[in-house]
């Protein structure tokens, strides 16, 4: 998840969405600050963890033809970050909070620039 920059990751498993692991569930597995274990001991705790004992089990899922608006009201409702996109029960993508801000941006963008646009034709 660090070396791609990404915060979720689906878990499929014979191509069906099986759960939902997040930089957080893997937190939440890791031993605490304050233990007095040693980094091996530490890394071995680790090695032995497996996703599916710290994944979120029946995620929220949205399906691809879904609008931003209901992604977005799903997220919000059940205080989330993201929803894998399936279609069926095989996992397409993931939309996230990022995902939802940039369109936002985006639109407000070209909403913008037609409205220059618009009002440079009705002044001109």
């Amino acid at each position: 998840m660090e070396q791609h920059g990404v915060r979720r990751l689906p878990v499929v498993q014979d191509e069906r969405l099986v759960g939902i692991v997040t930089r957080g569930d893997l937190r939440a597995a890791q031993p605490s600050a304050a233990s007095t274990l040693s980094v091996y001991e530490w890394r071995t705790l680790l090695s032995q963890v497996t996703v599916a004992a710290c994944m979120s089990h029946n995620p929220v899922v949205i399906a691809p033809d879904g609008s931003a608006i209901e992604a977005g009201e799903q997220m919000l409702a059940h205080k989330i970050g993201g929803l894998p996109v399936v279609l069926g029960e095989r996992v397409v993508g993931v939309i996230t909070e990022s995902d939802l801000l940039r369109l936002l941006i985006a639109d407000e963008t070209r909403l913008e620039e037609l409205l220059m646009k618009h009002s440079d034709h009705i002044g001109g």
